[in-house]
């Protein structure tokens, strides 16, 4: 029986990837009037990290009922701080609206963790890699997503090219 529920968990992980948008437009409109909500530690499958900051890290998180894939930010240390942090990044997903930006899903309520889109990529880090036609748009919707910071008086606090995602 274990067995068999590995090879449906793999086949539903599966699919969920191929659900995911390559047209960040398209995804947006699709996922615009989704409200955030509380989730159940128990209504996903964390799946692994995949990815590190100083105080944060991010989980790729499989919800059962959705049959979707999601990030899971969550502290990767002990801190009293984390608490304050974390209210303060989730105020700020509520307030942003903008296909370029990742969606805020909501939290888990039982840690407060956030959820938010996965963007299925790599890292800017990575610019030597991409061809040099796309750099030009990378650095078009750059440039969007600043003026959209500027517009509505927000200030991006972490811009380097291991936090944009392509």
């Amino acid at each position: 029986m274990g067995n068999n529920f590995a090879l449906i968990s793999a086949y539903l992980i599966k699919q969920s990837y191929f659900k995911l948008s390559n047209d960040r437009f398209v995804d947006f409109f699709a996922h615009q009037n989704e409200k955030p909500k509380e989730f159940n530690q128990n209504e996903f499958i964390e799946l692994r990290t995949i990815g590190f900051g100083s105080i944060f890290a991010i989980s790729l998180m499989f919800d059962i009922e959705q049959e979707r894939i999601f990030a899971i930010k969550k502290p990767n240390i002990i801190d009293f701080e984390i608490p304050k942090l974390t209210k303060r990044e989730k105020k700020n997903y509520e307030s942003m609206n903008h296909p370029l930006l990742p969606k805020y899903y909501g939290i888990i309520k039982e840690n407060d963790y956030l959820v938010i889109e996965f963007i299925n990529g790599q890292t800017l880090k990575n610019i030597d890699e991409i061809k040099f036609n796309d750099k030009f748009t990378f650095i078009y919707e750059i440039m969007l997503i600043i003026q959209y910071f500027h517009e509505n008086k927000q200030i991006l606090r972490d811009l380097k090219p291991d936090n944009i995602m392509i």
